[in-house]
């Protein structure tokens, strides 16, 4: 009976000390495995430190190249391009984001999230009387108007070639010439001319009353996605046309002009650039949320 206890008593320790060596052993190979895992994130952290400023430059790049409302400048990404964006400031927030612009210069982000208005945009520092080449790659959410946008002064002017949208002045009045619309062609499209006084409104001059002249491509449909042309020169020579002509039927050019306007005069032009404008003003708490992405170059 002792021997039968001994026996049996030295095969539970045989099989207690087993699954002893058994935990031992994983515990050891666990053991690789964490060290083995540990070392992965010292090569990785390794690969850092030989090259510190590799990641730290480019989340830089990334902060420097983002522009919030309200600001315009030099857009400083290497492109020698200017930018603008604007807000009524009343809500929400918007950027304009030149990451792009290292393989394309003339790329930019431009994104607004709950404004009441927005308008932006990238391109030069003074109007001219260049061709604008674009591509619209990508658009989110409502807007008025895409296409070129600038300012001149003496008199103030806001001036815009809608390229899509309904066009961005809101209360405008078709300009006429002995009771017709004014229309032309450029670049093959043909384009409506529109025009608005401002009276007491915010401007590149501060508050101010001056006017908006606008001519809306009638024939949208290959505006985005697409590769197109805008020829600054012919809308200008259109504009001055109209503006010079004694038949025309609108005050626009009767009271405020009277002579030919010199559009891209660097001493009274202020900047063109190809963007965007949205609002919503149908209620107090309406807003509007979008974003585009585009390319422009010469």
């Amino acid at each position: 009976m002792k021997n039968q206890i001994f026996i049996i008593n030295y095969f539970v320790c045989s099989i207690i000390d087993f699954f002893i060596k058994r935990r031992s052993i994983a515990l050891v190979l666990l053991s690789v495995v964490i060290v083995s895992c540990s070392s992965e994130d010292l090569d990785i952290t390794s690969q850092n430190e030989e090259d510190p400023g590799a990641s730290a430059v480019s989340v830089n790049n990334a902060k420097n190249n983002i522009r919030s409302a309200d600001s315009r400048g030099p857009a400083n990404d290497g492109s020698g391009l200017y930018y603008t964006i604007d807000t009524d400031g009343s809500m929400g927030s918007a950027t304009i984001n030149f990451n792009g612009a290292s393989q394309y210069p003339g790329n930019f982000l431009m994104e607004w999230n709950g404004v009441k208005q927005v308008v932006g945009g990238k391109g030069w520092a003074a109007s001219s009387n260049k061709n604008i080449n674009y591509n619209v790659g990508l658009v989110n959410g409502p807007y008025r108007f895409i296409g070129v946008y600038g300012w001149t002064q003496y008199p103030l002017t806001e001036y815009y070639v809608c390229e899509s949208g309904p066009g961005a002045v809101f209360a405008k009045d078709p300009v006429t010439n002995n009771g017709n619309n004014i229309t032309y062609m450029s670049n093959g499209e043909l384009y409506r001319v529109y025009e608005n006084l401002r009276a007491g409104q915010p401007s590149i001059a501060g508050t101010a009353t001056f006017w908006q002249f606008e001519s809306v491509k009638v024939d949208q449909s290959n505006s985005l996605y697409n590769n197109n042309t805008i020829s600054m020169d012919t809308h200008f020579s259109r504009w001055n046309q109209y503006i010079n002509n004694n038949n025309n039927d609108n005050i626009w050019s009767r009271n405020k002009f009277g002579l030919k306007k010199d559009w891209t005069d660097n001493g009274s032009s202020t900047y063109m650039v190809f963007g965007a404008e949205a609002y919503n003003y149908s209620s107090p708490s309406a807003n509007v949320t979008g974003k585009i992405n585009a390319t422009i170059w010469e």
